[in-house]
């Protein structure tokens, strides 16, 4: 049984398909199979999804200065 709700799922699941999931796991050395099985209750490393979604949202938001950035040249 997963600890996370529903909700939290879908919303962590939007957060990664903004980003290239494979390169943030290849760059934390974390497999992507360990993140799917949190989500889907088959782990319990939510430690480990934690630090990905984390990473994720650096990501994101290094992205979106970019975009602003380029936008006010």
């Amino acid at each position: 049984m997963s600890l996370l709700s529903k909700d939290k799922v879908a919303e962590i699941k939007g957060v990664l398909a903004q980003v290239n999931l494979t390169e943030i796991c290849q760059r934390l050395e974390v497999k992507r199979r360990t993140v799917y099985g949190v989500l889907y209750g088959e782990s319990s490393d939510y430690e480990t999804l934690k630090k990905v979604v984390k990473e994720a949202k650096k990501v994101i938001r290094e992205q979106k200065k970019t975009e602003q950035d380029l936008q006010s040249l």
